[in-house]
């Protein structure tokens, strides 16, 4: 007998997996196994010189992973404000005034590591590796979650570049577990009308994976919806594809 040919499997709609993906981040919350906490500055809250981080976070992320590399429990709330409204400003005139770019140019991530690298800010030998491909893959994301926890028990961090904005993950031992914070410097609109960036706390990898999810599908335009709907993932075309992520992880020595 011919074998009958077998149907691919009908591809569920993007704007589906979104509601989907909203609804598994929301079990999670619900479950204690993520907290979501207000910090109390964002990027661009300051315009005074030397202090602006408009368009910083290419250089927020890393500042906020060597402050977590080289803290004794964790990257504090402290440390992280004082990275957005100081530590970020003078970097980024630095590096824009090297490459020529205008005040509020947005900056390659991988510049951002070659001076930090040349000016000490950052060790080479505390660099892990990078990991990309596509934000909604779990092979791609369970990559970067690999890469950070390669360090065992010692504390990792890495930059995730994703839709023209890169954030801070960082991984830490608490106990017998190990805790993942998304760290956002964007605003987001907290309880009370606070606005302030993110620390997105997950207790453990499943969890990370769940945020990543979430967080990357709720970025996505209804124009993105669109081209994820009528498009595979294409390494090839991947420069034209709104699921595409690059990340770099460091750990401690």
């Amino acid at each position: 007998d011919t074998p009958i040919p077998q149907k691919p499997a009908p591809i569920t709609p993007m704007s589906q997996l979104k509601r989907i993906y909203t609804s598994s981040w929301i079990s999670c919350k619900k479950s204690k196994k993520a907290s979501v906490y207000a910090l109390d500055t964002y990027q661009g809250r300051l315009s005074s010189y030397g202090k602006n981080s408009t368009n910083g976070c290419t250089v927020i992320a890393p500042l906020i992973a060597v402050e977590h590399l080289k803290s004794s429990g964790g990257v504090s709330d402290a440390s992280i404000e004082n990275v957005i409204d100081n530590k970020a400003g003078p970097h980024l005139i630095n590096i824009r005034t090297k490459l020529g770019l205008s005040q509020h140019a947005l900056i390659i991530p991988s510049d951002v590591h070659d001076h930090f690298v040349d000016e000490k800010v950052m060790r080479q030998d505390t660099f892990v590796g990078a990991t990309g491909g596509n934000i909604l893959d779990e092979e791609h994301v369970g990559e970067l979650i690999k890469c950070l926890n390669d360090s065992g028990d010692k504390k990792s961090a890495a930059a995730l570049f994703y839709h023209a904005h890169v954030i801070c993950i960082v991984k830490m031992r608490v106990g017998k577990e190990v805790w993942y914070d998304l760290i956002d410097s964007l605003p987001f609109q907290h309880e009370g009308n606070k606005q302030g960036g993110a620390r997105i706390r997950c207790k453990d990898a499943e969890t990370l994976a769940t945020c990543i999810r979430w967080y990357s599908s709720a970025k996505l335009t209804s124009s993105d919806i669109d081209f994820v709907d009528r498009n595979e993932w294409d390494e090839n075309m991947c420069d034209f594809d709104p699921r595409v992520f690059q990340s770099f992880v460091w750990a401690e020595k």
